[in-house]
């Protein structure tokens, strides 16, 4: 199999590897910030109506924090007896009592804070029941992970009443004496509320301070709790439509990726494969086949005209004896040497049909501003005439092509397995992301990293013709044969304008380098004056040496130089939704 499929696989999976991963390569900056993994709460609701309030709240700190804060907001209650403890130890503290800060050093840690204080002035009494309303949290804060509180009332007659406010998942657990209230994954903005209706017989040293409150309150309640229970049967169903939504592209994801896959080697088998390579082509070929270098290249690239071609076509051009090259330095006073190659045409004429067009137009660029130049007055000249200096570059690009194609190289005119083939990718990666929504995660991952792949194995979506693969075959030996030349024994000695044919093609097919040192350990002495005229090095001693640096990167700067880069001038039970009318709340919060 040739390094194209090795290459195009190889990517391919490289693509899915980096996206069922998740890998993302980028640098991690460390930034501060805490979270709250629970908030305890201890409270005693006194015969005399005051309640003693003891909040347990546990930080988790990534970076360096030195105080907490807690604002209670204010209300028709008074806050007293304010204090901050940590194992037993009191904290230094500001603000109380309604926007209390205790201050402490932490790093990257764990630390539990206990913040008490005594609430009078929050129990509203009835002749029939005392109404203790109180947020345990407000709305202030980051998500937190668990919010419990507990209530002791005092012992007595009568049936003592709870209601929770907030997330729907929150529980209400009531006792003879004691309240329990339980909310998990508390989202940011929002509240964890109590509410209490105590047999009056219990309170019985408190005054009357407002009507029969217990009617009021069952009415209230029961409308809360209808509505809550009726979120929550939309958020049952809309849970267990999910739930079949997700296994429902579980599955069909899972089949996508099975059918993308068989139909990507489908689809590779009939428009992909290549053809046998011919059984009669040894691993060295000697004999150059009749294709100019510019359409070798194309060949090598599966039709992609690169800037080699360019630059091989002008090697062979000067080969064939229309201009000579040779290595110059323009000297820079006190600054290095910079080098440069000078291009002079030289008189010999092509005749009729001798040259082929892109061949002709090479002449014409490079020959533009008179018939001695050097790269730089290439360079600039393309630079001050871009729009035909790109021009050039298409024309010479849509020649070669032709060139290629006329030669029936390559199966060309089918475009149905590439949109074919990325059809199946597009639906594969589209039902992954879906699947992902739906939290089928596996099933979605592997088939958007599928889906991925297989847009990356497009372009294995093309063949050469029987005849293109014998002719590549054949380059490839002729490649295999250059390079290994100096460690060929049989390799031809003398034959200068072989020599300097394989010189040319060597340009094209990437070898010049090794193919130069082996022609300089074979060359004769008394050959080398007479040998590759047309090129010029800087020292005679470095013979041909320099081509191989010439043609990469005279390509290089001229194909720049023609495509200048573009420019450009976001009784207990669940909780209800209601309530929010408690007093406290308030925020939890630290820097």
């Amino acid at each position: 199999m040739s390094r194209r499929y090795w290459g195009s696989a190889g990517f391919a999976l490289f693509v899915a590897l980096l996206i069922a991963g998740g890998w993302v390569a980028r640098e991690v900056f460390p930034q501060k910030s805490f979270s709250v993994p629970r908030v305890e709460v201890e409270a005693e609701l006194r015969a005399d109506g005051s309640m003693r309030v003891v909040e347990h709240i546990t930080y988790d700190f990534t970076g360096t924090f030195s105080y907490g804060t807690r604002p209670i907001p204010v209300g028709p209650y008074t806050l007293t007896d304010v204090s901050v403890h940590e194992h037993g130890a009191a904290l230094v503290h500001a603000g109380d009592p309604y926007n209390l800060q205790w201050f402490f050093d932490a790093t990257d840690e764990q630390r539990t804070f206990d913040v008490a204080y005594t609430v009078t002035g929050a129990v509203a009494v009835g002749p029939d029941v005392a109404e203790l309303y109180w947020k345990w949290v407000g709305e202030d804060h980051p998500q937190i992970g668990t919010v419990t509180a507990t209530l002791a009332v005092p012992p007595g007659a009568g049936e003592l009443r709870a209601w929770g406010h907030g997330p729907l998942n929150g529980v209400v657990d009531v006792g003879a004496d004691t309240v329990d209230w339980r909310a998990n994954d508390v989202a940011q903005g929002t509240f964890v509320e109590g509410r209490v209706a105590v047999p009056r017989d219990r309170l019985p040293a408190l005054a009357v301070t407002s009507p029969a409150r217990l009617a009021t309150i069952l009415g209230q309640e029961q409308a809360w709790a209808d509505a809550a229970n009726a979120r929550r049967r939309a958020d049952a169903e809309a849970a267990r439509e999910t739930e079949d939504r997700r296994d429902l592209l579980t599955v069909v994801a899972a089949l996508l990726t099975l059918l993308g896959m068989l139909g990507f080697f489908l689809v590779w088998r009939r428009w992909g494969r290549e053809p046998a390579t011919p059984t009669d082509i040894g691993e060295y070929v000697r004999e150059l086949p009749d294709d100019p270098p510019a359409v070798v290249d194309a060949l090598m690239a599966w039709g992609r005209v690169r800037p080699t071609a360019f630059s091989a076509t002008v090697i062979d051009l000067a080969q064939r004896g229309y201009l000579t090259i040779a290595e110059t330095t323009e000297d820079r006073f006190l600054l290095p040497d910079r080098s440069d190659y000078r291009f002079e045409r030289t008189e010999l004429e092509p005749d009729v049909g001798e040259l082929r067009r892109y061949e002709e137009r090479a002449l014409e660029q490079i020959f533009a501003t008179g018939s001695v130049t050097t790269q730089s007055e290439i360079t600039r000249h393309a630079g001050a005439h871009q729009k035909e200096s790109q021009a050039f570059w298409r024309s010479f690009q849509s020649n070669v092509a032709s060139d290629l194609r006329i030669r029936k190289y390559v199966n060309g005119g089918r475009a149905a397995p590439f949109v074919f083939n990325v059809a199946i990718a597009l639906v594969v990666g589209l039902v992954g992301v879906a699947a992902i929504g739906a939290r089928a995660y596996v099933s979605g991952i592997v088939a958007v990293a599928w889906a991925a792949a297989q847009l990356a194995l497009t372009p294995l979506m093309r063949q050469r013709s029987a005849r293109g693969q014998r002719r590549w075959a054949e380059w490839q030996g002729v490649r295999r044969y250059l390079h290994d030349f100096s460690a060929l024994d049989e390799a031809p000695a003398g034959h200068l304008a072989l020599w300097e044919r394989y010189l040319v093609y060597a340009v094209a097919l990437g070898v010049s380098d090794e193919l130069a040192q082996g022609i300089a350990m074979r060359l004769p002495a008394e050959e080398t004056p007479r040998y590759a005229r047309w090129w010029i090095p800087l020292r005679p001693a470095a013979g041909v040496g320099g081509i191989g640096s010439f043609g990469v990167g005279f390509a290089s700067a001229s194909v720049a130089a023609f495509t200048p880069a573009s420019s450009g001038s976001g009784s207990g039970g669940g909780f209800s939704g209601g309530g929010g009318g408690g007093g406290g709340g308030g925020g939890i919060g630290a820097g």
